[in-house]
């Protein structure tokens, strides 16, 4: 099964192709651009890498949110473009999974990942061996410490470019709480790959039209619109 994954979700823009779990190219890039002007720079760069064409697809697999509104737009926009093209289905991964799963092979302590929602707030949702202790939603700062504090002594992981503007505050107040390394703190196209092949093997697979986001919190254009 060849997938073609696609994250656009936050400050760094990346896409991979992946043969089932196993990755054959991955492209990723964080130069401040716009992903509308390096998205599809990246897809063709996989393509050409892995020596398939769009038309070999057999899945695509994007991140549907929480993050950046504009970002997250882009990236579903350009997986049903590819989707209804190749007469493929989607695998929705939601980015908070999708942080998480760079630390599927961690047998031990929590994983707390955290995406910046602005005004000491963040999106939020931490496992520990494997499972879900806090669902995914948005929590102010104090309270994702609030409750990460009956842990306090476990190792406790944070995660994510939330953990970039709060991490610090967190660690000093918890033991055996760390940022992880910035190599494993952001989200990658390539960790989709394995979600994916077990999303698809459970038939939790969406059409071009189907497929939608999944921002937590309205939008500044909506917010704006209630007023």
């Amino acid at each position: 099964m060849n997938i073609l994954c696609l994250d656009t979700s936050g400050g760094a823009c990346s896409a991979a192709i992946a043969r089932n779990d196993k990755i054959i190219a991955e492209q990723y890039t964080d130069n401040g651009l716009t992903h509308s002007a390096t998205l599809m720079g990246l897809i063709d760069g996989c393509f050409k890498r892995s020596g398939l064409r769009p038309e070999q697809l057999d899945l695509v697999a994007v991140t549907n949110g929480p993050g950046s509104f504009t970002g997250l737009r882009i990236g579903m926009s350009t997986a049903k473009a590819f989707a209804q093209s190749c007469n493929c289905p989607i695998v929705q991964v939601g980015t908070l999974s999708a942080l998480i799963a760079n630390f599927s092979w961690l047998r031990e302590g929590i994983v707390c990942a955290m995406i910046d929602a602005r005004h000491a707030r963040a999106f939020s949702c931490a496992v520990r061996q494997g499972k879900e202790i806090l669902r995914p939603d948005t929590y102010s700062v104090a309270e994702i410490q609030a409750f990460l504090q009956q842990y306090s002594g476990e190792q406790i992981l944070l995660t994510g470019d939330g953990s970039d503007a709060y991490g610090a505050d967190i660690v000093a107040q918890l033991p055996g709480a760390q940022t992880a390394p910035a190599h494993l703190r952001y989200v990658r196209a390539s960790a989709l790959a394995e979600i994916a092949c077990r999303q698809m093997q459970q038939g939790n697979t969406f059409s071009a039209y189907d497929a939608a986001l999944e921002y937590f919190v309205a939008s500044q254009a909506e917010r704006n619109m209630k007023k």
